[in-house]
C-alpha cells in the first residue's frame, strides 16, 4: 500500500466465488410454506435488500412456522436494519433443518455477498462466526460442517 492511500478491494472476475463454486443461487428453489426443521421449526437465511436491489445486510432466524412466518416473525420482534433503512425489504435466501446449519449458511452467505463485492451492513464486531480462540474455531469449524451437510443432502454438488 503506498502511504496516505486506502486499501483497494479487487475482484478477480476469472475466479468463482462461494455462490458459484458451490452452485448455490440465493433465494431460488426454497419453499417458504413448509417447515424446514424437526418440532415445527424454521432455520432461514435471509437478506436486506435497499431499493436499487442491493444486498446490505444477511442474518439468520429461526423459530415455529414455515421460513416466510419466522420472517415474518423475526421483523415483527423489532430490527435495528429496518428500523434504520424502512425502505429496505428483507427476503428468504436459503433455509437449512438445523440451528448449526443456519449459522453456518449466516457465515456462507455473509462471505458470498462480500465476495461479490456487496456493501453490508453487518457489525464487523461481531462476526457470524470466529477463529480467534480455539474452541470458537472448533464451534465455528463445526457449524460450517453442519450447513455443508444439510446444503449437499439438497442435491447441491
Amino acid at each position: 500500500m503506498i502511504a496516505g492511500t486506502a486499501p483497494v478491494l479487487v475482484h478477480n472476475n476469472n475466479c468463482p466465488d462461494l455462490f458459484d463454486e458451490f452452485d448455490v443461487t440465493p433465494g431460488e428453489g426454497l419453499d417458504l410454506n413448509k417447515v424446514s426443521g424437526a418440532d415445527g421449526r424454521s432455520h432461514i437465511t435471509y437478506v436486506a435488500k435497499d431499493e436499487a436491489g442491493d444486498v446490505r445486510y444477511v442474518g439468520r432466524a429461526q423459530g415455529v412456522g414455515n421460513p416466510a412466518q419466522v420472517l415474518a416473525g423475526r421483523l415483527s420482534r423489532g430490527h435495528d436494519i429496518a428500523k434504520a433503512n424502512p425502505s429496505f425489504t428483507f427476503h428468504v435466501v436459503d433455509v437449512q433443518k438445523t440451528k448449526d446449519a443456519s449459522k453456518g449458511a449466516e457465515e456462507f452467505f455473509f462471505q458470498g455477498y462480500s465476495q461479490r463485492g456487496a456493501n453490508l451492513l453487518n457489525s464487523p464486531s461481531s462476526p457470524p462466526l470466529g477463529f480467534s480462540k480455539i474452541e470458537r474455531g472448533r464451534k465455528s469449524a463445526s457449524m460450517m460442517d453442519a450447513f455443508f451437510e444439510d446444503l449437499f443432502s439438497r442435491g447441491a454438488p
